[in-house]
């Protein structure tokens, strides 16, 4: 009996990475049509997801190259950086999906009905809403919910950190 193995690598652009079953599922999802997304080149973004978890995975880093005294280092960093990379990508594959993107109108008739003076928030909607014309799926979620987020502050001038605004999006 013959055995073959069967590599867990491939070449895109002249570069290795992972395959796509190696993935988290929702990339795999997006890679074959099955996920809600509106990605203009789904393909493309798919790649960059393999080509970023195999060099994180791999510890295929620069750093490794320009440091030669931390190169007993990479096994361990390569661990650590191919946990993250694998959270990072599920993270951002799901910030991908079109009901994770905010509801314009719907933020609209909030403010709407809160029947106060909401012009400061207005106009943080329409730039939101100028973003999205101009970008539309092509940047995760997050994008406009970071921007969005002071119009659900109590007071949209309140300075608070990024992090305590993605928490509560």
């Amino acid at each position: 009996m013959l055995l073959l193995e069967v590599s867990q690598t491939e070449a895109i652009a002249g570069e290795n990475a992972v395959t796509i079953s190696q993935l988290p599922v929702v990339w795999q999802n997006i890679a074959t049509g099955e996920s809600n997304v509106a990605l203009s080149e789904p393909k493309s973004y798919v790649q960059m997801a393999q080509l970023f978890q195999y060099k994180l995975e791999q510890g295929d880093l620069d750093l490794f190259n320009e440091r030669a005294d931390i190169i007993h280092l990479k096994p361990f960093l390569a661990q650590l950086f191919g946990q993250l990379a694998r959270e990072t990508l599920e993270f951002y594959g799901n910030e991908f999906l079109i009901e994770n993107y905010p509801e314009f109108t719907e933020i609209l008739r909030q403010l709407d009905s809160k029947k106060i003076h909401f012009s400061d928030e207005l106009k943080v909607l329409s730039i939101g809403i100028d973003l999205f014309q101009e970008f539309g799926y092509e940047v995760p979620a997050s994008f406009y919910q970071v921007h969005l987020a002071p119009i659900f502050r109590d007071h949209i001038f309140a300075g608070r950190a990024l992090r305590f605004d993605m928490m509560s999006a």
